[in-house]
Order: C-alpha cells, then structure tokens, then sequence
C-alpha cells in the first residue's frame, strides 16, 4: 500500500471514531427515553416513578431534543407533581415556541389553579394546530 492509500485509511478510521464519540451520547439518551417510555406505557405505578424519572432525566441532559423533558412533565403530572411538570414544560416553551405539546400540557397543569393561564395556554395550542379540513359530502 502507498503512503496516501495508508493517509487516507488513517483518516477514515479516525473520521470514524470521531462520529462513534459524537453520535455515542445521543445513542444512550435515546435508549433511556425510549426505556423509560416504555415503562411508563406497560408498567406505570407510583412506584416506578423514580425509575421513569431517572431514565428521562438522563436522556434530558443528553440530547437537544425535547421529547424527554415533554416525557418527564407528562410523568410529573401523572404523579401529581405539577409545579415541576409546569417549570419544564414552561422552560420547553420559551425554548421552543411553536411546541404545540408542551402549550397543551401547560393547558393541562394550570386547569385547576390558574383557569386564565390554562385557558392561555390552549388557545396558543390550538392556534399551534393544523387546521382540520372540512368533511367533503
């Protein structure tokens, strides 16, 4: 083999590890949101809340997306915990206005102590939503 056939192995396999470091954190939080997803769907008790919860925090501060904090104020709701679904799903709107999850489920956490904030925070969904066509005859 000539010396740029070996130069350009060299930098394959270099360009390969590199993409394996980036795309490795990404690969786990996806295997915990996914993991604690389908906890929450076939085994969801109070007692396996701290276990959903640990797997969807981790993969929260792994990814840049927000389907596991969405997945987690979802959680927080179901055990009762609004402020802290409240705080996450408010912290996903600012991030990411156009949320339409994460402004229904505000909706859904202030529907009891702050009907104003509720009735606020569905109408941005609903304004978030497709429109629906009208039935043909």
């Amino acid at each position: 083999m000539d010396a740029a056939g070996l130069t350009l192995r060299v930098a394959m396999a270099l360009a390969a590890v590199a993409l394996a470091v980036v795309l490795a954190p990404a690969l786990g939080a996806a295997r915990d949101e996914a993991e604690g997803l389908r906890i929450a769907r076939e085994e969801l008790s109070p007692a396996r809340v701290p276990e959903i919860e640990g797997l969807l925090r981790r993969s929260a501060e792994r990814t840049p997306s927000s389907a596991p904090d969405i997945a987690l104020a979802q959680l927080y709701l179901f055990a009762g915990r609004t402020g802290e679904a409240t705080r996450i799903l408010e912290r996903v709107a600012r991030r990411e206005p156009a949320n339409r999850e994460a402004w229904r489920l505000i909706a859904q956490a202030h529907a009891k102590d702050d009907p104003r904030a509720a009735d606020a925070a569905r109408r941005r969904a609903l304004a978030l939503s497709p429109p629906v066509p009208d039935p043909k005859p």
